[in-house]
């Protein structure tokens, strides 16, 4: 038998250890054990970063494009099962790349953060913001009413992005976007159908 467990050594610190423990006989043919823990701490929190970094955009931390299309279908399947509608936000930003241009990536990246904040502060804990490319976002929105709420959640969105951005004591820049919207079942009946 082999698994991973967490033991908490005398100082108080975890350790996620891989336990094995092996059965055989003794000469008068009595079950032994005998298990042999092995520290795997490192190589745990080494496969926990590179499955954070797979799934997360390293400059906001929210979902990329990958985890972005679990969730959607998690999103659909559950839509269907509980005949709910759910809506999708394809959010571009308007005017991000002279930002990027004429101060650079640096204070582009601050922007980026920055929205992602904002935008993030207009949607739900059910819902899901991820980056899906350079000024490119999709909010996945399930269990809405219907098109007037997704709608409703896009204006706010918009309205907070109109606002300026203050990125350094010396840069403050203002920016829009643009938003459609697609609703499951009216304007898709799938995941992939949903993303065109």
């Amino acid at each position: 038998d082999e698994h991973e467990c967490t033991y908490v050594s005398k100082d108080g610190s975890s350790l996620t250890v891989l336990l094995t423990v092996s059965v055989f006989s003794d000469t008068q043919g009595e079950p032994r054990f005998c298990g042999v823990s092995t520290d795997i701490t490192r190589r745990s929190q080494v496969a926990a970063e590179m499955s954070r970094l797979a799934h997360l955009d390293p400059l906001t931390q929210l979902p990329n494009r990958r985890l972005l299309h679990d969730r959607i279908r998690m999103a659909v399947t559950q839509a269907r099962r509980e005949n709910t509608f759910l809506a999708l936000l394809m959010i571009d930003l308007d005017r991000f790349k002279p930002v990027n241009d004429h101060y650079g990536h640096s204070v582009g990246d601050r922007l980026l953060s920055a929205v992602a904040e904002r935008m993030q502060a207009c949607l739900r804990e059910s819902d899901t913001l991820a980056r899906v490319g350079g000024d490119e976002f999709v909010a996945i929105l399930p269990m809405i009413g219907g098109v007037l709420d997704a709608v409703g959640v896009a204006d706010k969105i918009r309205q907070s992005l109109g606002k300026p951005f203050d990125l350094t004591d010396e840069i403050t820049v203002s920016i829009d976007c643009s938003i459609g919207v697609a609703i499951y079942p009216d304007d898709a009946g799938s995941a992939d159908a949903l993303m065109i």
